[in-house]
């Protein structure tokens, strides 16, 4: 008798034991299945974020064209392409994005033409260096990092001698910049050398020869290309904000009158330093959708309204 029950208890517990494996194994089967439902509904957001992303692109090559339609001679930040584009609501989520001018800033493929250095790009760049508080002779490892050769370029250059030698070694480049956070590799750029200077300057993809747009480059780019005091820049910005400059003309005339100096249109290898008008546009877009997120940077080059195309494209804010 004793041990009918014995083995009664036994199966009791096996029992027990098998309903409880049987319910742990339902509830990892059902958490499972609910987490790859979420993974999915993730990607399906993402994909859709992404989706919405390009499209504010096509958006804004949209409103570029229109522009140039409108106002060929000349872009100006009071142009509807210049204003913030507001939150967009969308089914699950937003959008919101800006185009600004690529050529407002320092062009830094411009220090290096044909291979060899630009003399002008150069002093304006060390002007930069030095209204920053910065160091003027970290032009040198730039130089260097971009033309062909393997020649540190004299006092401070750096070459592929230098970067080897790092505990992480890499090499120079040795041709134009892609983007501007190249320079976080080049010799002395530390990241906050690298975030004093990041607003102020750009990598194009090619040479720009010395040329910034006056009508919406920031006071101390129009101060390091004109060589002028910042002050005078800043008296030139607000002159521009209600009356933008239609010609490099009406801009050497008044930079004349707040200035008291008359500079020079082209540099001293005959290129043109001012412009009033734009080639070349960043584009950042932004969407959320459900738990999806998708940010967008590009490079947007317009030669006219029938010419616009996206040179660079990166997922990401630069």
């Amino acid at each position: 008798m004793t041990g009918m029950r014995s083995q009664r208890g036994v199966a009791l517990i096996t029992g027990l034991l098998i309903v409880s494996l049987a319910t742990v194994a339902a509830v990892s089967f059902a958490t499972q299945q609910q987490l790859d439902i979420r993974r999915t509904g993730n990607l399906i957001d993402g994909d859709e974020a992404w989706t919405y992303a390009t499209a504010g692109e096509a958006w804004a090559k949209l409103i570029l064209r229109k522009d140039f339609e409108n106002s060929p001679e000349a872009d100006n930040l009071n142009e509807a392409w210049a204003q913030p584009l507001p939150s967009i609501h969308l089914p699950g989520g937003y959008m919101v994005g800006r185009i600004s001018d690529a050529q407002a800033l320092f062009n830094l493929n411009n220090l290096v033409v044909q291979n060899r250095q630009n003399l002008a790009a150069v002093n304006q760049m060390q002007r930069l260096l030095i209204l920053l508080k910065l160091d003027p002779n970290l032009i040198y490892p730039i130089i260097d990092w971009i033309d062909p050769d393997i020649n540190a370029t004299p006092p401070a250059g750096a070459e592929d001698d230098y970067y080897t030698g790092l505990a992480h070694p890499y090499r120079t480049a040795n041709r134009y910049m892609g983007s501007a956070s190249e320079l976080r590799l080049v010799k002395g750029f530390n990241e906050k050398v690298y975030q004093r200077i990041a607003p102020y300057v750009t990598a194009l993809p090619t040479t720009t020869p010395t040329l910034i747009n006056v009508n919406t480059a920031p006071a101390l780019i129009l101060a390091v290309v004109a060589n002028i005091d910042p002050k005078v820049a800043v008296a030139l910005m607000q002159l521009r904000q209600d009356n933008p400059f239609k010609t490099t003309d009406e801009f050497q005339r008044a930079l004349s009158d707040v200035a008291k100096v008359t500079p020079a249109q082209e540099s001293a290898e005959g290129q043109p330093v001012f412009d009033v008008k734009t080639n070349y546009f960043n584009l950042t877009v932004e969407t959320r959708i459900g738990y999806g997120r998708a940010a967008l940077t590009s490079l947007v080059a317009r030669a006219d309204a029938a010419n616009i195309q996206v040179l660079q494209r990166t997922q990401g804010l630069s």
